[in-house]
């Protein structure tokens, strides 16, 4: 067992089993005793990324995410952006239209996402704000990858 991946508490941890919406496996997911996030598995979260891409293009060739782009656009009208800024919608997907929506109005977004597409996320220094929506489930090293993006700022 791994240490959790958000406190770094080690140790024993709870086990739960759920079962995958989609193939209907069981997957073996754990809680911290310490913070209480429930994490797992742990075949998703050591698997290599070009093996996790895999995965998700396999999820989404037969899934579509509901359209979220009135609560991302809420969430990144909420950060109180300026024209003529450069923004980062960090975990974009694919189906998402609130870059669409953002440059209609003016603003400079740019979609990055870890699982879809090949787009790169830019050099430190390159965005003046980052905003996510429902993506932090989706991460295997949610603390690392989120200081990574606080460099991009």
């Amino acid at each position: 067992m791994n240490d959790c991946p958000i406190c770094g508490h080690r140790g024993s941890f709870r086990g739960i089993q759920s079962r995958c919406r989609f193939t209907k496996e069981v997957l073996d997911r754990f809680v911290c005793p310490s913070c209480d996030v429930v994490f797992g598995s742990m075949a998703m979260i050591r698997m290599p990324l070009d093996g996790l891409k895999r995965e998700y293009d396999k999820l989404y060739s037969a899934y579509s995410e509901n359209d979220t782009t009135q609560w991302e656009m809420r969430t990144f009208l909420s950060m109180k952006p300026k024209v003529g800024r450069h923004y980062l919608d960090f975990g974009c997907g694919k189906w998402s239209h609130t870059i669409g929506e953002a440059t209609k109005v003016g603003f400079a977004v740019t979609g990055y996402d870890p699982y879809v597409g090949s787009r790169e996320i830019g050099q430190p220094g390159t965005y003046d704000g980052i905003f996510s929506h429902n993506v932090i489930e989706h991460l295997q090293d949610p603390i690392g990858e989120l200081l990574d993006l606080v460099l991009r700022v």
